[in-house]
């Protein structure tokens, strides 16, 4: 039908170049932009994906950013070890040469002269070493040690503060600055306790410096000398590797032989304890008694074996104040009483402390402490796992009877044993509040328990989520026997007395407080788990601070909040050549010399291990980029030869429909010649 108002076939060709121009134009856009996903309405599920993968990719680049720079502060820090090592061999040579009895004055005063410049040099390197304004070595350094070196006949020590992680504790551990301690030792009010003290006065202070000072205290006391009222304070840290250790207050000699002052660590260690006995009361205190006080001191490394009554920090504790204080090395007893911490305290009391390494023993075995009689526990935990072969065995505490009490504490590692087995407490006649365990439960008699094997006392607002296991009778989430009472529990396995619950459950907000968790009472919430409030697992500054004093690097190494998307080192270290200083040719300057290269050299070895973890990182970061890359490639990139046959294709038809058009414009003119 041929129409003057109506042209179908222009229509038709209008349509037809209307989508050939728009197909046109598209294959245009992806030509000239590489990407076939311009537009989120061009393919909106992959437009986002692929956005997503652009995300990533740059926040990947810039974690490989952050790994190369911490390889930097390692490679510059591992260089300027590298200055001090070539110092410390050219020390430990002229010590040698020193020692030969060839030399006169004239010739030993000229080694000595070297010496002093070297030991300067090294003080110098050590205090200005930095990395984009973060301190690599020292963390913090007085002008004491500066100038210690530069002043042999008055340096008889050096006193340096240990800021190592494992100087971090639930609350400040530092009771005097070295500052403080100098001004003490120039009034009289402090005295170093070295191998020539004979003995005590309740008058004074005694300062120990080193192995040797530490060794005279164990020493005096195992002489029966009394230290009732006296204070012994802890200037630096002390290294007892290669010791056999005897314990300070050897009962097991002499049941006399008891430490009674006062132990302050003031927020140093005491490294790599080792003992090897069959004798009881075993730990770095033999036996501590009749008001004694310990306190601000870490034990890091080492393994304390014994019977009886054994702890890395204190065997036999008795009418005791422990704070502030943890360990981190083993501890084992053929018998009863085994505590990674203490091992039998009465009518004491722990506070603020934590031990994170295994323990294992026969009898009343716990992460923490074996057995406590009248004692108290507060805001302390324990991860290490526990083995006992015998019963009363606890991942916090093995036995806690006669009114003891613990609170505000917890345990996460695996408990083993026979009978009266917990997660936390073993067995327990004592009152548990705001506790929790998180560790399974293994036992293979009876009473075997996620958070305590039998329950004499009360518990409340505790809960435990690990599970328990028993190949006898009575065996629970919460608890495997009891006649105590009960309140605000819970657990992920059935128990009759205890709300069961999954974990998830029992960590949230709502149960939580509902238990009793709240940060009125010392807890706080973190990722769903309820966290003593004060931090003392590590450093007790946040991590803004710590990279700013440079107080141990935290580096981001990925694109998440995960641990593992963190690596985490420790540039920082602490000498004492103080005894080089006093006299070259002795038999101490020697010693410390060659302390000294080997800290040098071990650091070295710590920090090329940090090297090539960080290069691991940086090639799996590249791997990650070049994966996301590749896939973001498939899902928006152009293939430029399909477009390009896209962009012929429509041109044609864009061609096409244009001279169709025009033809079916004429259409309607034929009507006038039918007139």
């Amino acid at each position: 039908m041929i129409t003057m108002n109506t042209n179908l076939a222009s229509l038709i060709a209008q349509k037809s170049l209307k989508n050939s121009t728009s197909s046109l134009n598209q294959a245009i856009e992806r030509m000239t932009t590489g990407y076939k996903i311009n537009h989120a309405k061009d393919n909106a599920a992959n437009y986002s994906i692929s956005n997503n993968m652009t995300t990533k990719i740059g926040s990947y680049q810039v974690a490989g950013e952050n790994t190369a720079m911490g390889m930097d502060m390692v490679t510059t820090a591992c260089d300027t070890i590298s200055l001090m090592q070539d110092k410390a061999e050219r020390l430990h040579s002229l010590a040698i040469q020193a020692r030969n009895g060839t030399y006169g004055a004239t010739s030993l005063a000229a080694i000595n002269q070297e010496v002093s410049a070297i030991l300067s040099e090294i003080d110098r390197i050590y205090g200005t070493a930095e990395y984009n304004g973060v301190s690599l070595f020292s963390g913090e350094k007085t002008d004491a040690v500066a100038n210690a070196s530069a002043t042999p006949e008055v340096a008889t020590f050096a006193l340096t503060r240990g800021a190592t992680p494992e100087g971090s504790f639930i609350a400040d551990p530092i009771t005097y600055t070295d500052e403080q301690l100098e001004t003490m030792l120039a009034n009289g009010e402090l005295v170093v306790l070295d191998s020539d003290t004979a003995t005590l006065s309740a008058d004074v202070d005694y300062l120990i410096m080193d192995k040797a000072g530490l060794q005279q205290l164990a020493n005096l006391v195992n002489n029966n000398i009394d230290t009732s009222g006296i204070t012994f304070i802890l200037g630096a840290d002390i290294d007892l590797s290669g010791e056999n250790w005897t314990p300070i207050g050897n009962c097991s000699a002499n049941p006399n032989y008891q430490f009674k002052g006062v132990f302050d660590g003031n927020g140093h260690v005491v490294k790599n304890l080792n003992i090897e006995s069959e004798a009881d009361s075993q730990g770095l205190f033999g036996s501590a008694a009749n008001g004694s006080e310990i306190k601000n001191v870490g034990l890091v490394g080492g393994s304390v074996k014994g019977k009886n009554f054994v702890g890395n920090l204190v065997g036999n504790a008795d009418n005791s104040t422990i704070s502030n204080s943890y360990a981190t090395g083993t501890a084992t007893g053929t018998g009863d009483n085994v505590g990674n911490l203490v091992g039998f305290t009465s009518s004491s009391t722990i506070s603020n402390s934590y031990a994170t390494g295994t323990v294992s023993g026969c009898s009343s075995v716990g992460g923490l402490l074996g057995k406590g009689h009248n004692s108290s526990i507060n805001n302390s935990y324990s991860t290490g796992n526990v083995t006992g072969t015998s019963g009363n065995v606890g991942g916090l505490v093995g036995m806690a009877y006669v009114s003891s009490s613990i609170s505000n504490s917890y345990a996460t590692g695996t408990v083993s044993g026979s009978s009266g087995v917990g997660g936390l407490v073993g067995v327990g006649d004592s009152s548990i509040s705001n506790s929790y365990s998180t560790g399974n439960v293994t036992g293979t008699g009876d009473s075997v328990g996620g958070l305590t094997g039998d329950a004499g006392g009360s518990i409340s607002n505790s809960y435990a989520t690990g599970t328990a296991t028993g190949t006898a009778n009575l065996v629970g989430g919460l608890i495997g026997a009891g006649s105590g009472t009960i309140t605000n529990c819970a657990s992920v396995q059935s128990d009759s007395y205890a709300t069961q619950m999954t974990e998830e459950e029992i960590l949230s907000a709502s149960n939580l407080e509902s238990m009793g968790f709240t940060e009125a009472e010392g807890w706080t919430i973190v990722n769903g788990m309820p966290t003593i409030a004060t931090p003392y697992a590590t450093n007790s500054k946040p991590e803004s601070d710590t990279l700013a004093d440079g107080a141990g690097v935290l580096l981001q190494i990925g694109i998440n909040a995960d641990s593992s998307c963190q690596i985490g080192f420790d540039t920082r270290f602490t000498y004492d050549l103080s005894a080089v200083g006093a006299d070259i040719r002795s038999n101490e300057a020697l010693t410390a010399i060659t302390n000294f290269v080997n800290l040098l050299s071990e650091k070295q070895t710590e920090l090329g291990a940090v090297q090539n973890r960080l290069e691991s990182a940086l090639e799996s970061i590249e791997v990650n980029i070049n994966n996301l890359t590749s896939s973001r490639s498939t899902l928006r990139d152009a293939d430029i030869a399909e477009v390009s046959s896209t962009y012929i294709q429509q041109q044609i038809l864009q061609q096409a429909a244009a001279t169709l058009l025009a033809t079916a414009n004429q259409t309607p003119s034929i009507a006038l010649g039918l007139i």
